[in-house]
């Protein structure tokens, strides 16, 4: 067996082997180091003196079936990728071997070469094959013969080898469980030797994709020489092994696997065992988007999950992360939270600690993006935790379409370059956003204005909950652990930056996957638990009677997140006290409704905003019956005004009520909500316009929107 590893001074056989006459003295004389460098083992006639541009570091030696192998410690080989490559090209030219380095076993790597039609991969790279007959004539140690006999003079077939790119190879082929959307495999080691894997749509082979497939290799660190070669050479390679794909990371119910839980393209936790045999086929390669892990459970538990306890904005914010994946267990559809409020009040440290439940790298979530863009990233985190900071960073002139975009669960149908029709990008998660502004005041900036179901899909929550201690502004905290200040930093700011920029940092990705796999293991008991705790939050709330619909959406989201956040710390995951989720829930539920204007619908309110703005901006626009002198006089008309007992009753037209006073809103439900809070004058039930006749409009009386003047004493916005 050809040793892969460097073996033990003691079992040395230098100290007890005669020394044989094939190797130099001088390989033999050199000491052997402290290191656990790169090994390489080659024949006893290939061994590289200890000269530039390989050093080498050590030499032992063993006689073995009348071969001598030697063993080389070689400390540049690591540095210098093509000295590796050389060397590699050469152990496979002469002799059957490993060559195993730190960090990288490349046993993996084929050390004879693989032929695959007219393609051979070898351990430096993949290579076209082809011959052509050359006139001998054409050589440069051609004598000329003057015998027409002479066989020197018959063309040679020379066999040529041209480089397509670095070494890859294709491990297995893929297709989903509905035998389509098929793929395969890449294996590849970039210029500094670390291993990639990327499951390769076979539309990339097509042409409609032209070069994408080169710029995602390349981004890999692949070297290609030949992007037309490359492929054809991946259009050739059949591999014998073959994977189920699935185009998303979460929840996935597969015949043969079951239900299973995609975390990223290389992990994928299920309760069959056949998790090894499913891979993420993604769209484009994009390791960087993969969470990562650090640290163990207990260490989240103590240096981030424990830190929370005593912040309900914190601890809602990692119960958010706990009740993505619930969402489908509970076929609920995706929502949010949008954390409002002046900066250093630690909005981006509650997302730092949501995000540490999965392990994607919080600073690359932001606001600052395109609706493409943020498609992919949703759907990224389908199932998960999506984390996006500033809201300002985006078009304010979009902004309206964003909650819903998220919300929805699906982007736009789009085509690629050959015309056909890209993969639509699906999600169904929960984000936590931040921003000085809320997303109706963002849009107003530009003159638009969000819907009601946008605050039910976004929720607003105000960061700032007035805490102070020692004269001390705690922001959204209410306790810092006994953080003092230092270095020039508030307490607060300390405490903010020991969660998000060390503990977060050095501990994070462990309790998001551990929560998942109990759901797996407890499925029907976990969703029993979670509809039992959500009753329990939906008991403890107080909600007025006749309030919104959109009230009882939201107090749903919470009572959502709530439950999740108790049956994580059920699966001893959060490390938290029974109740801390729910209290933490229930806070945060109060302030939210608290802080509205009414328990009436948003869109209402909004509305009836709208319509004392445009009454207090343009009485100049209503013909005032009282002064029969200001007859005509008025341009543009909304309706007339006249003096009643009650004040200043303003007769809106038909037309200006439904066009102007209710743009963007329907008439009828923003009447009734006028009605309800007793600001239009009504004749009879069911009808919300009265009839008035006008002095030299004709004999008939007109239709009008009686709206009384009260309206204008009050601003539930102020």
């Amino acid at each position: 067996m050809i040793p892969n590893e460097t073996h033990d001074k003691s079992d040395d056989p230098i100290e007890t082997a005669p020394k044989p006459t094939l190797l130099p003295d001088d390989l033999l004389d050199i000491p052997r180091p402290e290191t656990d460098g790169p090994l390489v083992v080659v024949p006893y006639d290939m061994v590289i003196p200890p000269t530039e541009p390989i050093r080498v570091d050590h030499v032992s030696y063993q006689l073995s079936d009348n071969h001598v192998l030697a063993l080389l410690v070689v400390s540049s080989i690591t540095d210098n990728p093509v000295l590796f490559d050389k060397l590699g090209a050469l152990v496979h030219e002469k002799y059957s071997a490993y060559i195993t380095c730190e960090n990288r076993d490349f046993r993996e790597t084929p050390t004879r070469a693989i032929v695959h039609g007219e393609f051979e991969l070898r351990p430096d790279g993949v290579y076209k094959i082809s011959a052509r007959h050359v006139d001998p004539r054409e050589r440069a140690d051609h004598v000329e013969s003057t015998d027409p006999e002479d066989e020197s003079l018959a063309e040679e077939r020379v066999q040529l080898s041209t480089l397509v790119c670095s070494w890859l190879e294709v491990t297995a082929v893929s297709c989903n469980d509905k035998n389509d959307e098929w793929g395969k495999v890449l294996t590849w080691r970039d210029r500094h030797n670390q291993k990639h894997t990327w499951c390769m749509s076979d539309a990339f082979l097509g042409p409609g994709y032209s070069n994408g497939l080169s710029e995602q290799l390349l981004r890999g660190g692949l070297k290609i020489e030949s992007h037309k070669l490359l492929k054809q050479y991946l259009n050739r390679v059949t591999p014998a092994k073959s994977v189920l794909n699935v185009p998303r990371v979460g929840w996935h119910e597969l015949k043969s696997a079951g239900q299973v839980f995609v975390l990223s393209k290389d992990k994928v936790l299920g309760a069959k065992g056949t998790e090894k045999d499913i891979i993420l086929q993604s769209e484009f390669y994009n390791p960087a988007d993969a969470p990562t892990v650090a640290g163990s459970l207990a260490d989240w538990q103590k240096n981030v999950a424990a830190l929370c306890v005593g912040n309900d904005m914190l601890v809602l914010a990692v119960s958010v992360a706990f009740a993505a994946p619930t969402l489908h267990l509970l076929e609920e559809p995706s929502g949010g939270f949008h954390l409002v409020g002046e900066s250093s009040l630690g909005k981006t440290t509650a997302l730092a600690v949501g995000a540490s439940v999965w392990g994607h790298d919080h600073k690359q979530g932001t606001w600052k993006t395109t609706s493409a863009a943020l498609e992919n990233t949703a759907e990224s985190r389908n199932d998960m935790l999506l984390t996006l900071d500033e809201l300002a960073f985006i078009d304010a002139a979009g902004a309206t379409n964003v909650a819903y975009l998220l919300a929805s669960g699906g982007g736009s149908n789009r085509n690629n370059a050959s015309g056909t029709s890209q993969h639509k990008k699906t999600w169904r998660l929960l984000f936590l956003s931040s921003g000085e502004i809320t997303l109706s005041e963002h849009a107003k900036t530009v003159g638009k204005t969000t819907r009601g179901g946008t605050e039910v899909r976004m929720i607003n929550l105000d960061a700032d909950l007035h805490v102070v201690r020692d004269g001390v502004k705690l922001g959204m905290f209410q306790n810092i652990h006994g953080t003092q200040p230092c270095g020039g930093l508030i307490a607060p700011a300390v405490f903010a930056d020991l969660l998000k920029k060390t503990n977060v940092e050095k501990y994070h990705g462990v309790a998001g996957p551990e929560f998942v796999k109990y759901l797996i293991q407890n499925e029907s008991i976990a969703v029993k638990d979670m509809k039992e705790l959500m009753k329990e939050f939906l008991s403890s709330v107080k909600i007025p009677t006749g309030a919104a619909g959109e009230i009882n959406r939201v107090a749903k989201q919470f009572a959502i997140v709530a439950a999740a956040g108790e049956l994580a710390t059920k699966a001893d995951i959060t490390g938290w006290a029974p109740g801390t989720a729910m209290a933490a829930a229930l806070f945060c539920f109060d302030r939210w409704l608290n802080g509205r204007s009414s328990t009436g619908s948003s869109d209402t309110e909004k509305a009836i905003a709208q319509i004392r703005k445009i009454l207090m901006a343009h009485t100049n626009r209503f013909e005032s019956l009282d002064v029969p002198s200001s007859r005509f006089s008025v341009s543009d008309r909304l309706g007339f005004s006249r003096t009643v007992d009650e004040g200043i009753e303003y007769l809106v037209s038909v037309e200006a009520f439904q066009n102007e006073l209710c743009e963007n809103y329907n008439s009828t439900t923003v009447a009734r909500g006028l009605l309800e809070r007793g600001y239009l004058r009504v004749t009879g039930k069911g009808r919300f316009q009265v009839q008035h006749k006008i002095p030299g409009m004709g004999t008939k009386p007109l239709r009008f929107y009686a709206i009384q003047s009260s309206i204008l004493g009050e601003d539930p916005e102020e």
